[in-house]
């Protein structure tokens, strides 16, 4: 729950704005860093509590976990963007505009209202694929970091009012664990998310890490506590035991694939869960796409602008353009201080200071010293104060000092000194050598008559030498182009052989399911057993259809993924159900998304096989890709269970 400050409060470099929450040892301010020329970048400010501010060890680990997080960069994890030890330990975040998963699943409850199984299917893909990038990574010389969470839980998973999903505090109890423990006699974390063996104190991996998400997703089904978090005995009980319930014994609509997927995750022995974040990514992945293939953040954020209207987060329709600000809000956006302002006052801050002048040219009041030969200059040169960064100005000598050929300095005026050289004392002599260029620097202190020889000007190349250099790059040039010419070639001859060795495996379907038919898009193949050859295999969805049963989709990229190596045996066998869905696959020239005219959002793109679930209206709308044009279509109704085709086109 956002607080709102009593007045800013200023932090280091960051102001610091209202409290966003407090857990067991940190708290959470909305902070602001602001730069030059109107910057401006909103940070979430993480501090240690005061009573823990002294602990050396909980702030060595404090610092350890900043360092292994900021190795950690993924669109899924809450990114840190700073950490520092001054006024006090902290740790700048990326702020997440939104709200908690736990948050949700409230607004649900108190509206009576169940959350969506795409809505879950999607937020639960998007935490495994940041659950693992971190376990996944690994230090500068390679080595695992072995990076566990161990308190995933939704209140650690934000949802932005972008649709984003984001998993924070990654980490965090890690880093206060023993230390806590020590303090406190508590066990830091959430005992209503831990896994058995984290709650018993031994070793964990990150399997710990997918039964905490295999709770959530429980939880996210039936907006149930499934370990109670209030009854320390039963939640003991159910952790070293199971017995857990499936969610569909709360929620009927929940299919059997999904469910389970979320018992394996809650396995009591952790051999017998899934064996990696990847992998539940992938399934939960497959799933999404067989029940609403075009479910995205957009849909997300749909959801939460629904959920929160006091937020003020609506999203336009897609076929209307974005909001543009008008001419009066345009010119006041213009900063403050130009950036131009700011890039000019930074240039003259880091200008090089001038060159120290030798103590042999040192000037003090009354007293010349160096090599100035002409007496005349001393009064003129005396005046100067010591340090002076001016250029001193020009001293004629009497006409009488003068040769007689010699012109006035005044008339030697040639390109104005400027940098450094701008606070040395101009010793030029009075009249410029025969021969020297213009502009060149002169020795100082050098009278006239003995500046040497004049220099002599560089010698220019032949055009005949000229020529002949260029003839000969033009002949290396089109001797290397023809080398790589002849390489390319070679190696696209390689690669198209490589390629026409390179056999794809074929997809082996076998079900007990009776009455199961069997297609490839549109175009029926029979019925299981049923061997798909690597050359029957074009990109199409396979599409499994009984009468009774619950019909599935394989993806063509779930098919492309587990043929890639090798030969596969994939077994279907569909769930029975009273009311089936009907799989509705719609012939479409172009690329499109299809929408419910009921309400239920995107239902998948098109061409393609769409899920139709039962008592749905006959119709939807097409909305193509590139054009925006907008395609209502009705079909007639299918028998249930089965496969119908629309021609969209």
């Amino acid at each position: 729950m956002t607080q709102p400050a009593t007045s800013p409060e200023r932090f280091g470099a960051y102001t610091l704005h209202e409290k966003l929450g407090q857990g067991g040892m940190a708290v959470v301010f909305r902070g602001e860093r602001v730069g030059e020329a109107g910057f401006k970048k909103k940070v979430a400010i993480k501090r240690i509590l005061p009573q823990y501010r002294r602990d050396a060890s909980l702030l060595e680990r404090f610092a350890a976990e900043a360092r292994t997080n900021a190795r950690l960069d993924h669109p899924n994890l809450v990114q840190v963007l700073d950490f520092g030890i001054e006024p006090e330990p902290y740790l700048a975040l990326e702020l997440i505009e939104g709200v908690s998963l736990s948050q949700v699943m409230q607004r649900l409850l108190a509206r009576n209202e169940t959350l969506d199984v795409s809505a879950m299917l999607f937020i639960a893909a998007e935490v495994s694929n940041g659950l693992d990038h971190a376990h996944r990574k690994r230090g500068d010389d390679g080595t695992p970091l072995g990076i566990v969470h161990r308190d995933m839980s939704p209140q650690n998973v934000l949802l932005s009012n972008e649709g984003a999903v984001k998993v924070s505090d990654f980490g965090l109890v890690k880093a206060a664990d023993n230390v806590l423990k020590t303090a406190s006699g508590v066990t830091i974390g959430k005992l209503s998310y831990m896994a058995p063996e984290q709650a018993d104190g031994r070793d964990i991996d990150a399997r710990a890490d997918l039964f905490a998400l295999g709770v959530t997703m429980w939880e996210m089904l039936t907006l149930r506590s499934l370990i109670p978090p209030d009854d320390p005995a039963r939640a003991t009980q159910l952790l070293q035991h199971g017995g857990f319930e499936p969610p569909s014994r709360y929620r009927k609509d929940v299919p059997s694939h999904l469910d389970r997927l979320v018992m394996q995750c809650l396995a009591i022995d952790r051999e017998a869960r899934m064996p990696s974040a990847q992998q539940l990514g992938a399934e939960l992945r497959e799933m999404l796409h067989e029940r609403a293939a075009g479910y995205d953040r957009q849909q997300l954020a749909r959801l939460l602008a629904w959920l929160f209207p006091e937020k003020g987060w609506a999203i336009p329709e897609p076929d209307q353009p974005a909001a543009q600000p008008s001419p009066e809000e345009r010119a006041s956006m213009v900063p403050v201080t130009p950036a131009t302002v700011a890039i000019a006052r930074h240039a003259d801050s880091e200008r090089p200071p001038a060159p120290a002048v030798p103590a042999s040219m040192q000037l003090e009041p009354g007293r010349i010293t160096g090599p100035l030969h002409d007496p005349s200059l001393v009064e003129g040169l005396a005046a100067i104060p010591r340090g002076s960064l001016a250029p001193p100005q020009r001293v004629e000598p009497p006409a009488a000092a003068r040769p007689a050929n010699a012109a006035p300095a005044s008339a030697l005026a040639g390109p104005a000194t400027t940098g450094p050289r701008a606070s040395m004392p101009n010793a030029l002599p009075s009249a410029v050598p025969n021969g020297a260029l213009p502009g060149a620097a002169m020795p100082v202190g050098v009278p006239p008559g003995m500046a040497g020889p004049p220099a002599k000007a560089p010698a220019t190349t032949s055009s005949k030498t000229t020529r002949r250099v260029l003839w000969i790059a033009g002949l290396v040039l089109l001797v290397s182009l023809a080398f790589a010419g002849f390489g390319v070639l070679a190696l696209g001859v390689t690669g198209w052989h490589f390629a026409s060795q390179r056999q794809r495996g074929s997809l082996r379907i076998e079900s007990s399911t009776p009455g199961l038919e069997l297609y490839l898009g549109p175009t029926p193949i029979g019925a299981a057993p049923r061997d798909i050859e690597p050359d029957e295999l074009v990109g199409q969805p396979l599409i499994a259809v009984a009468p009774g049963y619950e019909p599935r989709i394989l993806r063509a990229e779930r098919i492309d993924e587990l043929t890639r190596l090798d030969d596969h045996v994939e077994r279907i066998d569909l769930a029975a159900s009273r009311l089936p869905s009907t799989i509705l696959y719609v012939r479409y020239d172009g690329q499109g998304t299809a929408y419910s005219n009921e309400g239920f959002g995107v239902l998948g793109s098109v061409p393609g096989a769409l899920r139709i679930q039962n008592g749905s209206a006959a119709s939807l709308t097409i909305i193509d890709d590139q054009s925006g044009r907008r395609v209502e279509v009705h079909w007639q109704p299918c028998t249930l269970g089965s496969l119908c085709v629309l021609d969209a086109r």
